[in-house]
This record gives C-alpha cells, structure tokens and sequence, in this order.
C-alpha cells in the first residue's frame, strides 16, 4: 500500500486513507455480509468474521458480532502490528494469531480490502461539490464509501 501522506503529523505514520479489510475464516459459522459504515455489502457470497480498520490515526479490529450498517461489530484487541515505511511508501500489517483464533492455517480464508478517505469517519459522500468532502455535482449522495477494492482474495 502506498503511503500517500503525512503532512497532517499522523501518529500512525500516513493520512487520511483508511483501509477496512474484511476477513472470511474458513470453517467459522456465522459471519456478516454488510459492510459497517460504508454502505455496502461484501461481494460474491462473502461473509466476513474479522475486520480491520486502520488508517493514520486509527487501527482497530472487529469480530462479526453486533455488526450492522450502523455499528462496526464487537471490538477485539489487540488489533494489527503496524510498520509504516516511509522510504518505500509501504505500509505492512500483521494480526496477532489470537484474533483470528489461533488456527493451524488459513487455507480456504478470503479477504477483501477496501479504501476511502477518513476525517473522524469515512468521508461524507455529496451530489454537489463541497469543502473537504467527495462530490462532483453529478454523485450519488447515499452511494458506498469506498474506492478502490481488491478481492475476495482467497488463500491457497
């Protein structure tokens, strides 16, 4: 992932981009399909168990439970490691074992990842341009908050 910008001071290393993974664990009952706070759904039968959500002034981690449109599920801590590498404009992340409940493998897991523009919470979307905010006179107001995806990526 790229690093974009960190002209803000952020505490975690980069600006403004957030990035929300969701995380489908093989053989694990249950799991959502709505995407919290970003008006979606996940794509092509997903159900996510685990998602993360981190970005330069925030890095937390959710189960599945209490999950909505309007809540981000049951927080779990702790959340990823973070290494924000400025000189290559990469960022890495590593999940404890323990939050994905210590499997031997994760054959079979998907993950989707997705990005938006973070003040606060992912960035209002408008039909009509505004300050600070995503509109080009022609949007769909209530549309997803989100860009760029990649996935379901499944592993081998």
């Amino acid at each position: 992932m790229c690093i974009r910008d960190s002209s803000w001071s952020p505490a975690l290393g980069f600006d403004h981009v957030m990035l929300t993974a969701f995380i489908e664990l093989p053989d694990e009952p249950g799991g959502a399909t709505v995407m919290p706070l970003q008006r979606g759904t996940l794509p092509e039968g997903m159900r996510w168990h685990r998602r993360l959500r981190v970005g330069g002034w925030s890095n937390a981690l959710f189960d599945h439970e209490g999950a909505s449109a309007a809540s981000e599920g049951r927080a779990i801590t702790p959340a990823a490691a973070l290494n924000v590498d400025a000189a290559t404009h990469t960022i890495h992340l590593t999940l404890p074992a323990s939050a994905l409940g210590r499997r031997t493998s994760l054959k079979g897991a998907r993950v989707l990842i997705n990005t938006w523009d973070w003040d606060g919470g992912y960035r209002a979307l408008f039909s009509a341009p505004r300050s600070h905010s995503f509109g080009d006179g022609g949007g769909d107001a209530q549309g997803p908050l989100w860009m760029d995806q990649v996935g379901p990526l499944s592993l081998p």
